[in-house]
């Protein structure tokens, strides 16, 4: 019988991390352990797509490889391509100089305060040109995918104003046509309350009655995020711009107890949001409260680092609850971290999860936050061949080393990406 031709092959790895996605949703508890590893691993890809994965002799013995590129992967780890769900990469300027302030002893408070903080990214993003907005947010991305990001979720948030909102949209538009990578935009107009207009409700009317339907208009925006945190904007404030989010049919997301309680699991779930990011000082109590839980808890340990927190997100409790959890970098003007290959070790350590949970955390579930486990987060037959080897022996080396990037090269739909 004649062989079927396809056009990369990837054989021998050491092991091929397959994460088999069964369609029902993210994995949790105890399935948030389940790698499905294949040792003497290889992928068969055909027209950017993934149309078989098992041991090397089964696919050399399957498939036609005369016309296809090979790559032997011996000694090395294929994993799918990492997605980071959380992501602020378009703004002007970087805010270096406000953590330095904090690491002498100045509160976030008082840093803002001197002109610091949020309030000045905005400024600086408002009075920078497109030209050096779109250079400096291909850049990241560009290091994103170095380190085997092959999707990013990227929100706005740093406009603040209808017209600027918009802006940045189209922007983030614009670099996800120069770039290989999938990249998902979010809208975050309920990012914060701007400095000129100080009332919060009254932001909010503008968000739900002036930026939304415009934002629905543009056609460019997947998901709709908003802040739930004491001082920025409450609970009844950022669930009125998801809940008419989700009438408008703009799926929704949430940035929830960063710096403290605030009821923010509680009211992600009330929404019914796709995710809530944060949860830093989500009580115990409020998790034991929702229970399992179809809204995903992405987590950020990197943010963790940079805000000089006290506390932890629980992902333990997640975890035992029955809460899938995600992981990524939150980069941003004040956190500096492209790699989400790195938060694996951080991860691990940080909160206690285990190798298989972080991995699954930067993958599946990840893809799952963003709308596209259909295509991504897995190595099954049918995705997209997005893959990263990375030059380790064994899987579990990606949490125990730090500081060193070990990807040896990115493929994202089937085509090579030389690092």
């Amino acid at each position: 019988m004649d062989k079927s031709r396809i056009d990369l092959a990837v054989l021998h790895a050491a092991q091929v991390v397959k994460i088999t996605d069964d369609g029902n949703g993210p994995r949790r508890g105890q399935r948030q352990r389940d790698l499905d590893i294949i040792e003497d691993g290889a992928i068969a890809v055909r027209q950017g797509r993934i149309v078989a994965v098992g041991c090397t002799k089964d696919i050399v013995d399957q498939f036609d490889l005369t016309r296809a590129e090979v790559v032997e992967a011996r000694g090395k780890v294929v994993i799918p391509g990492l997605v980071d769900s959380h992501t602020h990469p378009i703004f002007g300027g970087v805010r270096f100089e406000d953590y330095a302030q904090r690491l002498a002893g100045k509160s976030l408070t008082e840093v803002a305060a001197q002109g610091g903080g949020m309030g000045l990214t905005v400024a600086q993003t408002r009075a920078a040109s497109d030209d050096e907005l779109l250079e400096s947010t291909l850049a990241a991305f560009n290091d994103m995918l170095k380190t085997g990001t092959t999707t990013a979720e990227a929100k706005s948030g740093y406009g603040l104003t209808v017209a600027q909102e918009l802006r940045l949209l189209e922007l983030i538009r614009k670099a996800a046509d120069k770039t290989p990578m999938n990249i998902v935009p979010t809208f975050l107009g309920a990012h914060a309350v701007p400095r000129e207009i100080g009332n919060a409700d009254a932001y909010i009317d503008i968000v739900v009655n002036d930026m939304l339907p415009k934002v629905i208009s543009q056609g460019i925006a997947k998901f709709c995020d908003a802040t739930c945190e004491n001082g920025w904007l409450t609970s009844e404030q950022s669930t009125r711009v998801l809940r008419r989010s989700a009438e408008l049919g703009l799926p929704t997301r949430m940035h929830v107890d960063a710096f403290a309680a605030s009821g923010g699991w509680r009211a992600a779930n009330s929404v019914k949001a796709v995710c809530a990011d944060h949860l830093t000082f989500t009580p115990d109590t409020e998790i034991e409260e929702i229970g399992s839980s179809e809204t995903i808890a992405v987590l950020l340990p990197a943010a963790e680092l940079y805000y000089l927190s006290e506390r932890r997100a629980n992902a333990r409790k997640l975890i035992e609850t029955g809460v899938p959890v995600a992981l990524a970098t939150d980069f941003c003007s004040s956190i500096r971290v492209f790699s989400l290959l790195q938060i694996l070790p951080l991860a691990a350590a940080w909160f206690r999860m285990t190798p298989e949970e972080v991995i699954i955390a930067a993958t599946l579930n990840g893809a799952y936050s963003v709308g596209m486990a259909n295509s991504i987060g897995s190595l099954d037959p049918g995705k997209r061949a997005d893959f990263v080897i990375v030059d380790v022996p064994n899987y579990r080396m990606l949490v125990f080393e730090m500081g060193v990037n070990r990807v040896d090269r990115v493929v994202v739909a089937g085509g090579k990406v030389v690092i």
